[in-house]
């Protein structure tokens, strides 16, 4: 067992699945609900979701 609120607990959980082969299928799953969160959060707070950008091809510049 993990406990997530203990330091390095994701590392540990990431080596986990690597370890078990697990670890593309759990980004899909993490990928998956971080846009099904991110387009409920918008539609709460009425703003409209433009599909047609890929954001995995903008990168963030420090300012």
């Amino acid at each position: 067992m993990i406990n997530f609120s203990a330091r390095g607990a994701y590392g540990r959980f990431h080596s986990l699945l690597g370890s078990v082969g697990l670890r593309e299928k759990w980004h899909e799953f993490e990928n998956e609900q971080t846009r099904h969160a991110l387009r409920q959060w918008c539609k709460e707070n009425g703003l409209e979701i433009n599909e047609t950008v890929d954001f995995r091809r903008l990168r963030h510049s420090p300012e």
